[in-house]
């Protein structure tokens, strides 16, 4: 495969037999990348907080969240939810068993992986 920018992870993830399916190794490096996003730069940026705000976090993710260090974007990020849910009364409370930004952040770059791999 000619080497572009978009194929590089997908070149390093076929190089690493030793760390299993390469889906799996895109996956893993992909949701690790956005709990890196999401409680970094992101945490600022009002786009963002507005999409979380209606998305909410899974269960999964959220303990995900909790586990790292960078809990005061954690904490700013929930607040700003609670602030939403407020303002809305409750309407259109994300269920935590459902999906959530991260989980639709993986998702699409995994689509992308997905058919540049095929192409």
């Amino acid at each position: 495969m000619k080497e572009k920018i978009y194929t590089v992870p997908i070149s390093e993830a076929f190089e690493r037999p030793d760390e299993g399916c390469p889906l799996c190794f895109l996956r893993r490096n992909l949701e690790e990348a956005s709990l890196r996003y999401i409680l970094g730069d992101a945490m600022m940026e009002p786009s963002v907080r507005l999409e979380t705000n209606a998305r909410g976090f899974c269960a999964r993710h959220l303990a995900r969240m909790l586990e790292r260090p960078a809990r005061l974007s954690l904490a700013l990020m929930l607040e700003s939810l609670y602030a939403h849910l407020e303002e809305t009364g409750g309407k259109n409370l994300p269920a935590l068993e459902a999906g959530c930004y991260v989980c639709d952040r993986i998702a699409l770059f995994m689509e992308h992986f997905r058919r540049i791999i095929v192409w």
